[in-house]
């Protein structure tokens, strides 16, 4: 057979162009899921089951706090009539925890529906108490990239992922897949600039309160998710 034959040659070209296009075709339709791609790293990273709890230090007073998970649940619904949102099926999650050092309670929630037109979804953290309700604010978005920027209407700051960490090291203890981001005027945090790290699977493990210098380390947990 003349492997130089040009009609061979032509078939060839024309498979490997048609080979090629159709790898770059199912390419872009992952991509086109990626939302429910990052959805999933959302959950691992913010939605915990009750029994879960997390022991914080304060790096200047030394003093603890206690946050345990008391509520969670996580239920499906039907979504339709918003133009931004495809009409079908998605899930809620909802996870409540308490801090035994000022007695708030801080609510963790998930909706799938609740796309915006960028595709971005985040993880809602509203802090209250009876007699006192702080306010509500995204505590991460599904997206990763550093610099990417996710806004609440609830906020008067805007939240930034500020870069991940497949290793994050802190005082001798390792954590892996760590996300941070930053809150230029945190209402959950009575609008001070904060920074969160959270580890996957495993929650905050550090917030830094820039405008009043102070910095929880995460020293002990027990997650159930």
């Amino acid at each position: 057979m003349n492997s130089s034959n040009p009609n061979m040659n032509m078939r060839r070209l024309h498979l490997i162009l048609f080979l090629s296009f159709a790898l770059f075709a199912c390419k872009k339709k992952d991509e086109d899921f990626q939302p429910c791609d990052y959805l999933q790293d959302l959950t691992a990273y913010s939605f915990f089951k009750k029994g879960t709890y997390w022991v914080y230090k304060d790096s200047a007073t030394s003093a603890q706090d206690c946050v345990f998970v008391y509520f969670d649940t996580v239920y499906s619904y039907h979504h339709k009539g918003n133009p931004l949102v495809k009409e079908g099926d998605y899930n809620f999650w909802d996870c409540r925890a308490h801090s035994s050092f000022d007695g708030y309670n801080y609510y963790y929630q998930i909706d799938m529906g609740f796309y915006g037109s960028n595709g971005v979804i985040g993880t809602w953290r509203k802090r209250t108490k009876p007699t006192n309700y702080v306010g509500t604010t995204f505590l991460m978005s599904n997206i990763f990239e550093e610099g990417s920027y996710i806004g609440a209407y609830t906020s008067p700051g805007g939240i930034y992922c500020r870069g991940f960490s497949q290793h994050f090291n802190m005082h001798s203890t390792n954590f892996y897949t760590v996300v941070k981001f930053e809150d230029t005027k945190n209402a959950s945090e009575f609008s001070c600039r904060t920074f969160f790290y959270i580890g996957k699977n495993i929650g905050i493990v550090r917030k830094e309160i820039v405008d009043s210098n102070k910095v929880w380390n995460l020293i002990r947990y027990k997650i159930v998710q």
